[in-house]
């Protein structure tokens, strides 16, 4: 990741709370200095099979490669609330639309690039284009990389809905 990011720039990379530390020290070890936490809360997570809590808050470390890259404003939370609904997700770990948009739009600036490395359905690869960046996304399975074209496809059709108008 280190190697990937021009100078200022940001990382971001979702994890479970118990390997937040971990995740924190591999990105410190390859030079980011973890400067910030985003948290996706699930006020109704779904079951676990394990004899444990639901994991109920997914964690976001926010890492970077120089000076602090800060393009929200003051008022932006650090969590977004995501109520587990009935629509289908595209993919098992699918995160929420706008929340992806809320870390694009506070991490980068307009026409820089944003890096999905695990594309999955294409989440950030939409918010990306609704924040008027440019994205590249990767995906190992090829019908995941199918239903993110698809998506595209249909998000270029319709005009796009930055965050900043939305806050």
């Amino acid at each position: 990741a280190a190697l990937l990011l021009a100078p200022n720039r940001n990382f971001a990379t979702f994890c479970c709370h118990l390997a937040g530390g971990v995740m924190q020290a591999a990105l410190e070890a390859a030079g980011l200095h973890c400067w910030t936490k985003f948290y996706l809360v699930k006020p109704n997570p779904p079951p676990t099979p394990r004899h444990t809590f639901c994991s109920s808050i997914e964690e976001c470390l926010v890492a970077g490669n120089g000076k602090r890259a800060w393009h929200g404003n003051h008022t932006t939370p650090n969590h977004y609330v995501h109520r587990l609904g009935s629509n289908k997700r595209m993919h098992p770990v699918e995160k929420p639309r706008p929340a992806i948009q809320l870390l694009v739009f506070s991490l980068s600036t307009p026409g820089q690039i944003v890096l999905d490395p695990f594309a999955g359905s294409g989440t950030t690869l939409h918010a990306a284009l609704l924040e008027g960046r440019r994205a590249i996304g990767i995906e190992q399975e090829e019908r995941y990389c199918e239903i993110a074209a698809k998506r595209l496809t249909r998000a270029q059709q319709q005009p796009p809905v930055p965050l900043q108008s939305q806050i």
